[in-house]
Formats: C-alpha cells, structure tokens, sequence
C-alpha cells in the first residue's frame, strides 16, 4: 500500500512540476508543453528511483532521499528563473539575453533546436559548426526537441534532464561517503553536493558537466561496493550505463576514469 502511495505522489508531483514548468517558461502554455515537461519529470523520478535502489544496501540509506529530490528542485527552480531573469536583468550579450549563463550551452542550445526542426536524420555527430566537440549533448538535446518540443524551443526540456542526473550524483556521493567514511560524513557530502553553487548552476544549464560529474561519482561508488564485496556485479550495472551514457558525451572522460579507478585498484 505505501509504495502506492508514493508511486501516486510522485505522479502527481510530476504532472504539477510540468504544470507550473509550462505556465513559467515564457514558451507558451499548451498541453503539448505540459506533456513534454511531465515525460522529462518522470523520467528524472525514475531515475532518482534507480539511484536509491542502487544504494539500498547502504545502511541509512533513506537520507539520501531528501537531499537529492531537493537538489532536482533547486536545480528546476534555478534554471526557470535564470531562463526568465536574464533576458531581463543580465548582461547585453546574446547568451544572457537568450536566458542561458553559459555561451556554450547557448550555442549548442540553438543548434540542437535547429536540428530538431530540420525534418532529417539527426546529424549532431558530425556536425560541422563545432557547437559540441563530441555530439553526444547536441544529439540528445535536438532528440529531446524533436520528440518532446512539439514545434517549441524550450530550453527546459534539456536543463530537466540535467537536474534529474545531477541529483543521481548526490545520491552515489552519498553511497561512496557511506562505504569510505560513515553515515555522518555522507550526509555531510550529499548536502554539499546538493547546495554547492556551482553544481546547482551546471545543474540547472544546458551543460554536460552533471553527467560528468555523476559518472564519476558512481564510478567511485561502484568501485568501494566491488572492492568490500566482490562477486556483486549487480551493483556495478547503473555505473556501467552511466558509461555507456557518457561515452557519447565525452569519450575521454570516461577512459580517463575507467584509468584512473583501474589504476586505483593497482594501487591497493
């Protein structure tokens, strides 16, 4: 009965996010709107589902509950109002003027928007104006777009998803200062990756830094549940997508982490 209960709380809580997402964008308020706004949202629950069943085992684990949903929120909260506070109080530069703090999220934005309305295959890969070094970020957002926009460019879309990984990596930093430090100092680093300003405005930004930086936080997650309990490839599995998501991304990154938790292992 209660996992009904939450299950019913958290549909709710996504269809009045995509609500008020759809009312505050400055975009224009039609049902399309809210439904792309409600499938970005319950993919984000989803994904925070996964991330806390992924640090179940971990004693206390249910205190990492409040500290990631409150990062999503702040994350959403800051990236509408940046959105519609820029244009208004920020600097005269194009970015700024657009709503986005960051130009490469701006540029890569705008394209992304515009490969989603050309009507052809999504060539982000290749893509010859240099908006996105590795694509990945550019192919997703203009998919996002193209299947979720419904003919309106709203930046939201992309910057919710954003939020919704950036609060995964408060719950694997949680679960990696629970196996390395204790209960008090994971709570400690959950809060801190939560509130930390500069997470909260990549978090909030059309930017590839919160897969990034969640990546890595599973990936030390994962190596502390392998290394105390080997033979539990299970929990190696959410880490081994969020590689598979980020290679696209950034392909060095990932191989540079796969190097230096390698290199760890060595180590010890």
């Amino acid at each position: 009965m209660r996992r009904w209960v939450t299950f019913g709380i958290a549909i709710a809580a996504c269809a009045g996010g995509a609500a008020l997402l759809v009312l505050l964008d400055g975009a224009g308020a039609t049902l399309g709107g809210w439904f792309g706004y409600a499938v970005v949202l319950a993919v984000g629950a989803s994904i925070l589902w996964g991330g806390y069943h992924w640090i179940a085992q971990e004693p206390g684990s249910r205190s990492a509950l409040a500290p990631a949903v409150i990062a999503m929120a702040i994350r959403l909260v800051v990236g509408l109002t940046l959105l519609r506070a820029l244009p208004l109080f920020g600097y005269d530069e194009a970015p700024q003027q657009a709503g986005y703090v960051f130009r490469d999220a701006f540029h890569r934005d705008r394209r992304a928007w515009e490969l989603a309305q050309a009507g052809q295959p999504l060539q982000a890969f290749g893509d010859a104006s240099g908006t996105d070094q590795y694509g990945g970020l550019l192919f997703l957002s203009a998919g996002l777009y193209r299947i979720l926009g419904f003919g309106v460019h709203r930046p939201m879309l992309v910057a919710g998803l954003g939020a919704a990984v950036s609060a995964l990596g408060v719950m694997a930093t949680w679960g990696f200062a629970r196996r390395a430090f204790g209960g008090r100092v994971a709570s400690l680093s959950a809060w801190i990756m939560a509130l930390y300003p500069e997470a909260v405005l990549l978090g909030a930004s059309q930017m590839r830094e919160p897969y990034l930086i969640t990546a890595l936080a599973g990936g030390l997650y994962a190596y502390g549940t392998w290394r105390s309990e080997r033979g539990r490839w299970r929990q190696g599995l959410p880490f081994i997508l969020l590689l598979a998501g980020c290679i696209p991304i950034s392909p060095p990154f990932v191989f540079a982490l796969l190097l230096a938790l390698g290199g760890g292992r060595i180590w010890e």
